[in-house]
Parts: C-alpha cells; structure tokens; sequence
C-alpha cells in the first residue's frame, strides 16, 4: 500500500503504512516515520524522500503526486512511433523521457510492469551518437543495453525504448509502441 501526505506544501511519499486524511493524525504519522526513515538509515530516494513543491496540494492530488513519482515521467499507452511520441511529448509535457541514474530507471519500470502491463516502451534515446531527445549526453551509467544491444538490425533500430527487465534495446523508430514523457519536478 502507498501513503501519500499532503501538509500544507511538503509531500511525503512510501512504500508502505496507510494515508489518514485528518490534519493532526498527518502530522504525527509524518513524523513517526520520518523518524523511522532517519533513526534507520533508511532516508533514500527508494523508501523515504520528501518533496516541498511551491503550490499547496489536496489530498487526492498528493496521491497523483506519488503514484507519478512527482510528475517525473508520464506513461502514455497510445502506440505511436517513436517520432510521433516526441512530438506529442513536447507538445503536452517536456519531451520523451531521459534517465540520468538507477532509480530513475526503476521507477520507469515499476510504472511499465506494476501499473499499465506492457512490456516495452520508448524513452528519448535516439541514435544520433546515441543522445537523449533533449540533447543531453547519455550516462552510461544510468543506461543498461540488453544483451546484445544495441544491435541495429537490418541498419534501422536507431531509436531507443526501456523493456520490463529494465534493460534498455534498439528499435525501428517507425514501430507503434507505448512511450514515457518527462516532466519537471514539482520542486
């Protein structure tokens, strides 16, 4: 089960406990677990993090706020090529999604398994000396190819997508398939 809190603008998101909806049992579940998370070692973006965002939120759109991972990526289903995903992820959000570490990376795929049932989707890499869709350099740290990739079948896989394992394959960029946008972080 996720908790997700709303106090005024900070915006507390876990794993686990259960949400209460009451201003005083917010607070003192708060600070219970913030206490846990510190007392533990436990502080880390994978169980306890906490985002102060400029505008106060209610309490349904704290639990949107989590269950997006902070508006980080937005998963569309609708199955476009890769072309068409940017387009429509610069018109509506930022642009296709770009990963810059590991958590990144499993958030993508906890959103890809968990939550909508498909198996791979496009992100913003793209061979141009293989840059993500913004521009920016690849960290190829934050990027796992699957074995054997990139491997550019037939010269036309020069478009990237992030499959279930997490891993990351080429694919022809005039293939459908479901995408992630990136979004700022309400910060």
């Amino acid at each position: 089960m996720e908790i997700s809190l709303a106090v005024s603008t900070l915006i507390f998101c876990s794993g686990g406990g259960f949400p209460s909806k009451k201003l005083n049992e917010t607070r003192f579940v708060l600070l219970l677990i913030s206490m846990l998370c510190l007392s533990t070692g436990l502080f880390s973006k994978t169980f306890c993090y906490f985002t102060l965002i400029q505008d106060p939120k209610t309490w349904t759109e704290a639990q949107s706020y989590c269950k997006n991972l902070g508006s980080k990526f937005v998963f569309n289903n609708a199955k476009l090529t890769w072309r068409d995903a940017q387009l429509h992820c610069r018109k509506n959000h930022v642009d296709l999604a770009s990963i810059s570490d590991g958590f990144e990376n499993s958030a993508l795929v906890q959103l890809l398994t968990h939550n909508y049932s498909q198996y791979e989707a496009w992100i913003g890499l793209s061979k141009n000396l293989w840059l993500w869709s913004d521009q920016s350099k690849v960290s190829w740290l934050s990027v796992k190819w699957a074995e054997g990739e990139p491997d550019n079948t037939d010269g036309n896989e020069k478009c990237g997508l992030v499959r279930e394992t997490g891993l990351i394959g080429d694919e022809d960029c005039l293939h459908h398939l479901p995408f992630f946008c990136g979004e700022f972080n309400l910060r």
